[in-house]
């Protein structure tokens, strides 16, 4: 009898879940086959998928061209890289069926999202966080983007529900949520700022000793992502490389010279004179640019001028050692020029370039080239109202969901703010965290004005 009572539901259930999948993976496919993006940092990591591919293993140089060599992954660790290489191996080199791949695995993350949410929350908040993650302004976009921001937002979907899962039983499943985490890091290494709601969600389900139990069941996850990173770290030393990687890799493989990366962040903020700094080579007349904030000190300007001349002069595509010399030292006499107020206010304008879409979409001159306000604006601010409204009013599950998104959110903006990382894409990861709670805050308020209506 409870077998055949309880049958109807669990088959309406899985045939919602079905619906959301096919709904999912259609408008992912949609994306991918009308706006294809292959260009960015599909460069970089083409090279390393081609030389996966033929056997040569993770390296940057051209394929088919020179020797091996061995390097860190890109500007990632190579997991989107492999994962290029192993559709074309089955599918015969084809680009598409690396985005159709990639749009099956984010439908599939997003279902079993919307079951961790049918756990944790009403069954009408599962339906509508399918609905929201499903059709995505933020997220379904990148299904044609041969990056890696489809399958990060898909690991981190998974992070959620492990997240909602664990909230449901009392528990955190810690492996299921390890396995989760270290796949949203190899993917991205941001990704490990997912430890922040991690912590959080471990305090709030701890028995007493709240912190002891969180802490051990934290450390367990960390020490798994850790773990995987330190394998890697150790291969790297086998073969010559630095433990760590380096930063401000471009396309090719090689590297920003340090001392000039070190004076554009001195005084870079928007993510349009930061492309226009750091995304072009100093030789280019076309495209590269500096901005205005760039010269600061009395005759930063044209001893700026007199670098890049030089630079323009001498052959090969790296940056002459006399010249990364000259930018380092503006670098250090900008940076003693600059008061701790001073600091703190480049922080602020940075955190401001970062966050404005989400956070107040009508400013304006927030850098990043454009001065209206777009559908997908006004999409993420409502997003942000949600989070803020189910901190104040939710229950206190729906608190402590709303609780983890805002603390992600902080966590990713200020570490991109500090590294000088002020492209919007760094923030399409919060999505997942803000729709799932958008989603449970709409079903609460459903179910109270129904309870409204029926004593009315």
């Amino acid at each position: 009898m409870l077998l055949r009572a309880s049958s109807p539901p669990v088959n309406r259930d899985r045939a919602a879940l079905a619906a959301l999948f096919i709904l999912a993976l259609a408008v992912r496919i949609g994306f991918a086959l009308a706006m294809p993006y292959d260009s960015g940092d599909w460069v970089l990591y083409r090279n390393v998928a081609e030389n996966i591919y033929r056997g040569c293993g993770v390296a940057v140089t051209i394929a088919h061209v020179g020797d091996c060599v061995p390097h860190f992954g890109g500007n990632q660790l190579p997991l989107f890289p492999a994962f290029a290489a192993l559709v074309w191996r089955v599918t015969g080199h084809s680009n598409t069926a690396i985005l159709i791949t990639q749009s099956l695995l984010s439908a599939l993350a997003l279902t079993y999202c919307a079951h961790a949410v049918a756990r944790a929350f009403p069954r009408t908040a599962a339906l509508l966080a399918g609905l929201l993650l499903a059709a995505s302004p933020v997220g379904a976009i990148y299904a044609g983007n041969l990056e890696t921001e489809l399958l990060t937002l898909a690991a981190t979907m998974w992070v959620v529900a492990e997240l909602l899962l664990g909230l449901a039983a009392g528990k955190l499943r810690i492996l299921p949520l390890a396995a989760a985490t270290t796949a949203a890091v190899w993917l991205r290494m941001d990704s490990v700022l997912l430890l922040g709601p991690i912590a959080l969600v471990a305090l709030y389900l701890a028995p007493r000793p709240r912190i002891a139990h969180a802490a051990a069941t934290w450390g367990i996850v960390t020490a798994v992502v850790a773990a995987s990173c330190l394998l890697w770290s150790a291969r790297n030393v086998a073969v010559g490389l630095p433990a760590l990687p380096r930063p401000w890799v471009k396309t090719d493989g090689t590297y920003w010279s340090r001392g000039y990366t070190d004076w554009v962040t001195t005084w870079v903020v928007g993510q349009q004179e930061r492309g226009d700094a750091l995304y072009f080579d100093l030789r280019d007349t076309n495209h590269f640019r500096l901005s205005e904030r760039a010269y600061a000190l009395p005759g930063e300007r044209q001893e700026v001028e007199r670098l890049v001349a030089l630079t323009r002069t001498t052959p090969g595509t790296a940056l002459p050692p006399a010249v990364d010399a000259g930018f380092e030292r503006l670098a250090q006499a900008r940076d003693a020029s600059l008061t701790p107020a001073d600091k703190l206010a480049r922080f602020a304008a940075r955190v401001r370039a970062l966050s404005a879409r989400w956070f107040w979409p009508f400013a304006h001159d927030v850098g990043d080239g454009r001065d209206h306000v777009s559908v997908t604006d006004l999409y993420r601010f409502a997003l942000v109202l949600a989070v803020l409204a189910a901190a104040a009013f939710g229950t206190p599950r729906l608190r402590l969901l709303a609780a983890a998104s805002a603390l992600y959110a902080g966590l990713r903006i200020a570490f991109f703010a500090v590294g000088a990382n002020t492209e919007l894409r760094y923030l399409v990861e919060l999505a997942p965290f803000f729709e799932v709670t958008a989603a449970a805050l709409a079903a609460e308020c459903l179910a109270r004005l129904a309870r409204t209506r029926a004593t009315a």
